[in-house]
């Protein structure tokens, strides 16, 4: 996995969830919708079981060894997906929840 060893980040808030931090380019494939300055840091929280019915409509990140892409979390029935466009999206699937994260906030220079 691409960020097991890297820096944790803590932020200053009762979380018992995990985030990352990522500084967004466009070599990261987005959706439209996303409106991110180039350089941006998005911060993301880790995917906990109980709440994957609150994912509809939010953004998210799929990160794994061999892709990484922003999307929108669609739920149809007891299937979640993350939706980049019309051509590529991921099934989330419980195995693989170390690769969900979801968006949590920005950091934006002035």
């Amino acid at each position: 996995n691409q960020i097991e060893g890297a820096e944790q980040l803590q932020l200053p808030i009762q979380s018992k969830h995990k985030f990352l931090a990522i500084e967004f380019s466009e070599l990261i494939a987005a959706p439209l919708e996303l409106e991110v300055k180039e350089q941006s840091i998005l911060i993301f929280e880790g995917i906990e079981i109980e709440p994957l019915h609150l994912l509809h409509h939010n953004l998210g990140l799929f990160l794994s060894e061999e892709e990484v892409f922003i999307g929108k979390y669609e739920q149809n029935g007891e299937q979640i997906s993350l939706i980049l466009n019309s051509w590529k999206s991921s099934l989330f699937s419980l195995p693989d929840i170390k690769y969900y994260w979801k968006l949590y906030g920005k950091f934006e220079k002035v």
